[in-house]
């Protein structure tokens, strides 16, 4: 199709299609964010907090891989009592700054 929001990563096995950032748990995907391409946009809605490099007016700038993980997290819907969340990230996600 003729979409803008479609994303090319080219060592995929599908290389041409649409990303979304998400956070699941047992197979059902708890929080979700669409991702538009390009330096200017990225995750829809994700601003990059200060400690992660991102300015403190606009909320941009910085590592924006880093900040949809956190935005992703303060979204996730509260546990039941006596309960919490146990998130796992792979390399791409983590840096001093982040841990």
């Amino acid at each position: 199709g003729r979409s803008k929001e479609t994303t090319t990563v080219p060592n995929k096995p599908i290389p041409t299609g649409y990303k979304v950032w998400g956070a699941a748990q047992r197979g059902f995907l708890l929080v979700w964010n669409w991702h538009i391409p390009g330096q200017k946009n990225g995750p829809v809605g994700v601003r990059t907090p200060r400690a992660l490099g991102g300015i403190i007016k606009a909320g941009n700038g910085g590592n924006k891989t880093q900040a949809v993980v956190l935005h992703l997290i303060q979204r996730l819907p509260e546990p039941p009592k006596g309960s919490g969340y146990y998130v796992y990230l792979d390399n791409l996600f983590v840096s001093t700054r982040f841990v």
